[in-house]
């Protein structure tokens, strides 16, 4: 018959080695950090004007805008005038390549915890 130490020393053996393989795996494949990827820049301030300021529409602006979007850059940082205005902006697909390696990881790093919990 299997008696209460046997099981709490079985549980706890198995709780540490599940932990030594979650950790092992953390530790030899690092997590990739967002900052890594997106260079976050602080925000400009942009002035507040005391009456409101319409902003011409820029044909070429939001054809490249467009075109950020069509390619799959979802980051877009804008670059503002005086007035607040956008007058140039830059594309990134930063946020879409730290999704990929994020999920990169979190396949190896799963898989890893798998195999050491089996």
């Amino acid at each position: 018959m299997v008696n209460a130490k046997n099981i709490i020393l079985s549980i706890a053996i198995a709780i540490v080695f599940m932990l030594l393989g979650v950790y092992g795996v953390n530790l030899i494949y690092e997590e990739p950090q967002y900052q890594d990827f997106c260079k976050e820049t602080p925000a400009k301030s942009v002035p507040i004007a005391r009456e409101p300021v319409q902003c011409q529409s820029n044909p070429s602006l939001q054809a490249r805008e467009q075109q950020c979007y069509a390619n799959g850059s979802i980051t877009i940082s804008y670059e503002y005038d005086d007035n607040g205005c956008p007058i140039n902006f830059e594309c990134s697909s930063c946020n879409k390549d730290w999704e990929a390696e994020q999920k990169k990881w979190e396949k190896t790093a799963l898989f890893g915890q798998l195999f050491l919990e089996s």
